[in-house]
Order: C-alpha cells, then structure tokens, then sequence
C-alpha cells in the first residue's frame, strides 16, 4: 500500500483504539453480542472480513482489479476491500483483519498507542492458527485478497523495526519474541501452535476426534502423528482424510529434530560479536558430541538463554531478528526433547528430574516468559535443594518455591497482552485461551509436569495430601491464610455488587478483591498480594484463602451454589469436600474458638481534648485516646526515625464527639451519638428476626447517616482553627497536597486489624476540598463495607470514634509493605516485603513485587514479580492519576533493600510496642521510596487469628507434616509413586 494511503490507514486505526481505551462506553458494549455473531458469520463467509478486491494506490487512490491499475499512481498493493461489518467493528477500536501491508512499521513503534495495535495483531495471528483460519478461514482461498509474499516482506520490516527499538529488547522482550513467532516474515516456521489450531480444527468437524485433540493439547509427543494416521485409517471422517493427514505431517514435521550443531553453526555466523560467536559455537561442538535427548534440551535451552542475553549487543535489526528466529527452532527442539524426556522418565533419579526443571527454567527465560530475577531465584532453589544434607521439609519448602513458576508466567503473559486480550475477548471469546495455549507450548509444559512429580513425591513422603472432593491435588492448590469454613459457594469479580455478597458464602474471585465485603472463605485464582489490607483483614479474622489454579476452578465450577467446605492448615495442607451433616462435629468442636464481640475499652477514651495535634506532638500512648493509632504511631515514629515521616496534623476524637452531640435533626429531638445508638438496637433486633428487613433498615441508616456527616455545620471556630493549623504545618495553601486519612479507635486492637476499612482521599489541593475529604472520611465508617467488617463485630457499634490525620504528601516512586516475620512460616528471622511502582501500590491489592529477606545474611528470596500494568502518580493540582508502569524486571534495588534491612533490625528496638513482653507483635510497616530515600506512611501490629492452631481438624491435616519434617531426602534415589 503507498505511504499515503499507510499513514492514513495507520491513523485511523491508532485513533480507533484510543477512542475505545478511554471510551468503553456501555453503548459500545450493548453492540459485542452483535458484532461476536457477525465474527461467527465472516469465519463460514466465502469472502471473510471483505467485500471485493481493490488496488491501493500510494497516491491514495483505490482502483479495481486490473494488472497495473496503480502504474500511473506511484504503485501500490492488491488486497481485499474491508466490508461495511469489518469497517464499523473496525471504527470502535477491535483492530481486526489488520493486513500488515497497510502499515507503515516506523509508526507502529513510534505512536504511543502503537503497542496495543501490536498486541491486538498478535492475538488477531493466534486465532489465526488456533481457531482454524479465524474470521479468513475462507477468505484464505479468495484469490487476491491476502497476498502473502506482501504480508511477509510487511512482517519483515515490522520486525526489524521492532527489533532496532531498545525497549523491545529489554522490558518488552516477550512482546517481540512473540512477534517473531507468530507474524508472517521471511523465515516463519511450523510451531506446535499450528499443530494444537489444525487439531481443534478437526475435533470440531469430527466429535470422534476430541480424545485425541485433548491428548494433542494437553500432553503431546511425537506419537501423536501415528495416532492421528491410525485414527484416520479407522475410524475418520472420508471428507476429511486431506486434513487428518496433513496434521500427521505438521507433527512430523514439529518433531522432527535436525542437524542441531548445523544449526548453532548457522546462529554463530549471523552475530557480530566474537565472545557470543564463541559460545555458540562450543555449544555446536557440545550438540555434535552428545545427541541424547537430556543433551538437546539442556544445549538448546542454554543457547535460548543465551540468544536473549546477547540481543543487545547485536548492531543490526535484522541480525537480531535472525537470531529470534534461531531461538524458536531451539525452542521446538527442546520441547521435542523434553517430551520425549517426559515419556520415559520412570526410575529417573530426583536429582537428574531437578537437572531438568533447572534445563526448563533456562528454556522458559530464553522466550521471555520468566524474568532475569525470577530466573535466578529458580537457580538459587535448586541450589537450596542440592544443599546438603536435605530435610524433608527444606524440600517441600522449595518444591512449594518452584511451583510458582508457572503463575509467574502467566503473569508475564497477562502483563503485556491482558489489555488487549480484555478487549478483543469482546467480540471473539476464543482470544482468552491464547495465555493457556502459549503456556501448554512452551517449556512450561514439561517444568510442570516434573515438578508436579516432586511434589507428590514430596507429599507420599510426608504422609500428607491436597484432596479436591475426595480426589488427590498434587499441585494447583497454595494457601494463603489457614482456617476452616463452610457455606455455598459462589463465583465474583470486580463487577459484582456488594449488596450481593453473603457473609456466610466461599467466593472464587479472580484476585483478593480490594474492597471485598465480609465472607466465611476466599478462593482466588491469583494471589494478588499477600499483604494487601483485604489480605490482612482475612488474615486478622481466620477467613481461609487458598490460591486456585484454572484447572482446580474446572473441578470446582460444577459445585457453584452447592455448600462446601475449605480447609487450610497452618502448614498448607488443603482439603475442599462437599458439606454434609458429617462435618457438624467438626464445626462444633471448634465453636469455642469462634469470635467473641468486638470490645473497645472506652474507659481510656479523652472526647474533651479538641485542639489540633501536630504529629511532632503525639506520641505511640495518645492511641485510643484523643486520636487513631495512625497518628499517634505516626507521631512515635517521626521521634524515631526524624526526616522519614511526612508532617501531619490530627483532628481528635473529641472534634467528632461534638459533631455528634448535634441534633440528628427533622422532628428528633435526639443527638447524632443518641439516634446511632437507638438504630443500632433497632437493626440488632431486625438481624435476628428478619434478614430482608435488616438488609434495607441497615442501608437506610447508613446513607442518612454519611449525608448527615456531609451537611451538618461543623463545630464553632474548627474551620478558624483549622485553616491555621495547616497554614503553620505545612505552609501556603495551594503549595502541598494532604491525604486525608480515617483513624478511627476500632483498629489496631489485639484482636482486630482494622486494615484499610475506611476513606483516605489522596493528595488533597485547597482549604475547601480539605473540608469536604474531611467530612468524607468521617462519614466513611458508614459504609456497608465498613461496617458489616467493624461495627457488625462490636457489641457496642456506637462508640465508634473517628480522628482524622492531615499527611503531606509523599510522591513515591515506590511504595509497600513490609512486615518483620515470614507470613507464611512465622519465622521472625525473616521479613516480607510486598511493593510496587507510585503511590499506594503495596497496599490496594495489586499484582506486587514480594520478597523474603533473611535479617542474617542478606539473601532474598523472590516470591512474586509485580505484574501491575498501571502506578499511581500524584498531581500537583491535587488528585492523582494512573501511567504506565517502567516494566522494570525488580521494583526494589539493592540500596533499597539494604534500607528495608536496617529498619525491619531496628523497630523492634526503637518503638516500644515491637519489644515487650515474651512475644511482642510483628509490625505491619507501609513505606515508600522517592529519590531513593525511604519514607513512613504507618506501623501497626500485625494482628493474626490463632483460631487455625486451635482447630483440632486443621491440626491433624499436619500430623505428618511434623513426623516426618526432619527425614533426609536422597537426590540419587527415584521419587516415590502412589500406588494405584
């Protein structure tokens, strides 16, 4: 297509997907049922997404077929004609039936909305292969619509020019691999992708087929080709006999293993640089010496790693894109030889299966589907694991270390594409399998199913098991918090209201949800983060969390509305089973250990205190009395740690007290203080007679009561003082934002976190808006949220009292949580650490960095990458927005580890509460980094429910973990098998 015509099609196109990014509106919405059906249409349709054939003209001219039409237009190309459907699907942002003959590659990776169109094309080339054709199945043979050697010169220059952009060989690596292994170019292969769409092509014609498809998908091997002739000779369709056979010769043709040192041979002569030369070729010599299958996948899998170390350095785009192509044969060879390792791994010894995982995780980082630091920490476990002599728990430890693996994968494919996958699942559902079908055919597949044998070779070892409904689970199963629960079982996401939610209900959730109401269990299929307040909150009240695989939730599905139970050991032990009468004596032998009422000691409470505080003036025994643990905390902490804490102002409970002492107003005579407590009787008697009833008193209560906050007058002379106060904290108005922060007196307890119940408005800008957060966060306890996790739980709802604290804001590259034990273990050696690029990222549930840092030697263990595609920045007119985040491998550098050390060491020295008594509390830190200096937002008590180490059921689940905890582990013997 001329330039002309490339620019103008380039631009409507950008403009389509920025149109729809910021306005997914719900008309939009309402027209994807209607444009799925036309999807459906285009794939049986002759001609596809077009309506005829044109000559596009570099002029911009569009002419009919004839040979030369454009000679006198400055040439062009012949393609099809996009159809009236294609063009309007096209119009509201769902890129598809993109040719990439219409575009100019330069913009692609110049215009800031050129990598969605990137991803949306690599989706459109995945459905492509896995959905037979997609909507070209028959527009591939209308003659002249698609002219290939067009769209793989395109494809070249696309890649190239993808390739010549730093960013892609670095943060984005994975993007541009997968462009190479998916569009059109000058040396496009077979892959195994094309083998599982040729498959499931089949399997839809042929019901018959569906076995063997599922045997082709799910645990493939170069048999596969005799079963399908096999299958084709005597039981096939006669009309498809072309097919069957041309599936036998593509997996032929995927297996087949060739000349290997030929090939390295080949790479090393294409780079520029000497020491890589050198490497590959040793490794050629390496491959034409030793030809075994343990051989091939462990060359191939170092020259994959390899091949993405060295990209950088090649000066040539097209050398780095030859390279690319090289590591995708190396890909194919050692997933053939894996398989193959795979199929007959019986009697192999546990150290050569570890061998294997390590040969794996180098493949797997070699397509970027694992990061540098993840790749390392893989190595370090081994390492830990080959550490001898080895215990039996060491070895589950780490096997449970290595089984992260492949949701950290996942989450490096939802990283980059999720977007974009979200967008096109729209119109074509199908594009949700791309994550799972990239995973299945990488080195993904095999790493899991030997680690999936270690750990029940761990498990029969350790005399323990998962069980799903009575089924043994090797893997696909982790606990997040311990504890014991029964009720129906439901499904929800972000969407779901939270007038829906049933306190007595187990939820499967996509991630721990951050403002997720009050339940009796949470099963999610992404772990989210591990110290996010929702987390802790859980993790405060014995609510069982255990992490889902997808294969784990097909087990679970048909149980959705049924009544189940969960279990989840201090140990990890997970049992999920159909409820029955059965289970009663369990639940009642543990009804002693049920939650009393939530108590709040008022006799410490001073509500006559009224004057503003500064946070230079309170101290950690002000909490609970004139103001929240978080500014008297706060407060400690600034003496402590002077220059880390920003300035801070707090309004005492006594303020809120003489709002309340107001009139309600209309006909009551009674104060604020005295209607609460009347209505909290009133809905007391409701909740155990009339569920219905309570639901809609409640609501009502709770919204007169937050506009009530909203418009009574505030206290005389507050806004006076107020506004001085400020003036002489922190300066002119209008020169610094505040967060204004709820802390209230129910929080923090011994026996209640409180964690992230309430409202903190970020980076408020102005007096009046300062007023108006102020009144919002007092109002915020009233939220159903908030109150069916906090005043629901007291027995005396009323003497909620809520400060307020005035913060500068801090705006934070980075920001977390760290916390001065192991949350998993306990280990007061070791603290966790979760983080995440902006403002706010360590607590809100995000997909965040965590770590566990060892406070006497140093080392880090990674448990998770952050995988948040958005930071929240904050803006000097007030407010904050979400950018994209730096993609970055690691949040945290060593300097700020470092720091993270010294003051998980010194808080237990300095602030009084970390130090008493036999057992003192872990502490619950929120810090953040700008310009590399560290920063404190809050310190509370890690508050934990010991209700799982009183359950007589849960601590049996262990018996075996403890008997056997010390037994050594013998690398060169064979795992253990269950017997059938």
């Amino acid at each position: 297509m001329g330039s002309l015509n490339k620019t103008l099609s380039l631009l409507c196109l950008l403009t389509a997907v920025v149109v729809a990014g910021v306005f997914a509106s719900h008309a939009a919405r309402a027209d994807t049922t209607q444009w799925q059906q036309q999807i459906e249409k285009m794939k049986s349709a002759e001609r596809g997404p077009f309506r005829r054939l044109r000559w596009f003209c570099n002029d911009g001219t569009v002419l009919p077929p004839k040979p030369y039409a454009c000679a006198d237009h400055g040439g062009g190309v012949q393609h099809g004609q996009y159809s009236a459907t294609t063009e309007q699907i096209r119009a509201a942002g769902y890129p598809i039936a993109t040719l990439l003959a219409d575009l100019e590659p330069a913009d692609i990776v110049a215009e800031p909305e050129g990598s969605a169109l990137l991803k949306a094309m690599l989706l459109e080339q995945f459905l492509i292969g896995f959905d037979d054709g997609w909507i070209f199945r028959k527009a591939r043979f209308y003659r002249g619509a698609i002219q290939y050697e067009d769209e793989e010169r395109s494809g070249q220059a696309l890649l190239e020019a993808l390739a010549a952009d730093d960013d892609y060989l670095g943060a984005d690596f994975l993007i541009l691999r997968e462009a190479v292994r998916l569009l059109p170019h000058n040396n496009a292969q077979v892959s195994l992708s094309d083998v599982r769409g040729m498959a499931a092509a089949i399997a839809n014609e042929d019901p018959g087929f569906r076995g063997l498809r599922g045997k082709i998908h799910g645990r493939p091997d170069r048999n596969d080709a005799k079963r399908v002739r096999d299958y084709a000779r005597s039981n096939g369709s006669e009309n498809l006999l072309p097919r069957y056979a041309e599936l036998a010769e593509a997996i032929d043709q995927a297996y087949r293993i060739d000349n290997l040192a030929q090939l390295l041979r080949e790479a090393s002569e294409t780079t520029a640089q000497k020491s890589f030369r050198k490497s590959l070729r040793k490794l050629a010599r390496d491959a034409a010496r030793n030809t075994e299958d343990a051989d091939h996948l462990r060359i191939t899998a170092n020259a994959m790693a390899a091949i993405r170390n060295a990209l950088a350095g090649e000066p040539d785009a097209a050398t780095r894109v030859a390279l690319l192509d090289a590591s995708l044969q190396f890909e194919r060879i050692a997933f053939v030889a894996a398989r193959e390792l795979r199929a007959d791994s019986d009697n192999i010894p546990r150290r050569t299966l570890l061998q294997w995982l390590q040969h794996n995780a180098d493949g797997l980082y070699g397509t970027g589907l694992i990061t540098q630091p993840e790749h390392r920490e893989i190595r370090v476990t081994l390492e830990q694991i080959d550490d001898e002599p080895l215990r039996l728990k060491r070895y589950r430890q780490e096997l449970g270390q290595l089984g992260m693996a492949s949701e950290w994968a996942a989450r490096q494919l939802r990283f980059h594409f999720g977007h974009a996958i979200d967008r096109l699942d729209d119109i074509e559902p199908l594009t949700e399998q791309y994550i799972a079908d990239r995973l299945r055919g990488s080195q993904m597949l095999s790493f899991d199913e030997i680690h999936a044998a270690l750990a029940l070779d761990a498990q029969l070892a350790s005399n323990v098991r998962h069980e799903i409904f009575g089924q043994p689970v090797v893997r696909g199963l982790r606990s997040l918090n311990p504890g014991l629960a029964r009720g129906t079982l439901y499904i929800a996401d972000h969407d779901t209201p939270m007038s829906s939610f049933d306190a007595h209900g187990i939820y499967i959730v996509p991630e721990t949800l951050p403002k997720l109401p009050p339940v009796a269990g949470i099963l999610t299929l992404s772990e989210g983060n591990a110290l996010s307040h929702v987390q802790l909150l859980a993790r405060n009240l014995g609510i069982p969390n255990i992490v889902l695989s997808e294969q784990a939730l097909e087990t679970l599905q048909p149980y959705v509305g049924r009544r189940v139970v969960i279990a989840a050991s201090s140990g990890g032990v997970i049992r999920i089973a159909g409820d029955s009468f059965e289970w009663d004596n369990v639940f009642r032998a543990g009804a002693d250990s049920e939650r009393a009422p939530l108590r709040v000691p008022t006799d410490k409470l001073n509500l006559d205190r009224d004057k503003l505080y500064s946070l230079k003036k309170l101290r950690a025994k002000h909490s609970g009395r004139v103001v929240g643990p978080k500014a008297a905390k706060l407060g400690e902490l600034m003496h402590q740690f002077p220059g880390q804490v920003a300035p801070g102002l707090a309004i005492p409970f006594g303020t809120y007290k003489d709002l309340l002492s107001q009139p309600v107003g209309g006909d009551s005579r009674l104060s604020m203080f005295e209607w609460l407590k009347f209505r909290y009787g009133v809905l007391d008697k409701l909740q155990q007679q009339n569920a219905a009833a309570y639901e809609q008193e409640l609501e009502r209560t709770l919204e007169f009561t937050r506009e009530w906050f909203m418009r009574t007058p505030l206290p005389d002379g507050f806004e006076k003082r107020l506004r001085r106060a400020m003036a002489r904290e922190f300066g002119r108005e209008g020169t610094y934002g505040v967060f204004v922060r709820s802390d209230t007196n129910v929080e923090d307890l011994p026996d209640f976190s409180g964690a992230g119940l309430n409202l903190t408005v970020h980076n408020v800008v102005g007096f009046d808006a300062t007023l108006d957060a102020i009144r919002r966060v007092w109002a915020s306890p009233f939220t159903k949220r908030a109150f069916a996790w906090r005043q629901s739980l007291m027995d005396h709802p009323e003497h909620v009292y809520a400060s307020v604290l005035l913060q500068q804001g801090v705006p934070a590259e980075k920001s977390g949580v760290l916390v001065t034990q192991d949350v998993d273990s306990g280990n007061r050696d070791v603290v966790t650490v979760v983080v995440n690029e902006g403002v706010g990222g360590g607590v809100d549930g995000q997909l965040a960095e965590m770590l566990k840092i060892s406070l006497a030697d140093g080392i880090v263990r990674r448990v998770s990458s952050a995988t948040a595609t958005e930071r929240r920045i904050l803006l000097d007119t007030g407010g904050s927005r979400l950018v994209p985040v730096s993609g970055r491998d690691y949040v945290l550098n060593a300097d700020e580890i470092r720091a993270l050390q010294k003051l998980a060491r010194v808080v237990p020295r300095r602030v009084p509460e970390f130090a008493r008594g036999d057992k003192p509390p872990a502490a619950d830190i929120e810090f953040g980094f700008h310009d590399g200096k560290l920063w404190l937002f809050q310190i509370r008590p890690l508050v934990e429910s010991d209700g799982a180490n009183r359950s007589r059921y849960l601590d049996a689940l262990d018996a075996g973990l403890r008997r056997t905890a010390r037994r050594l582990v013998d690398l060169d013997r064979p795992i253990e098998v269950a017997q059938s």
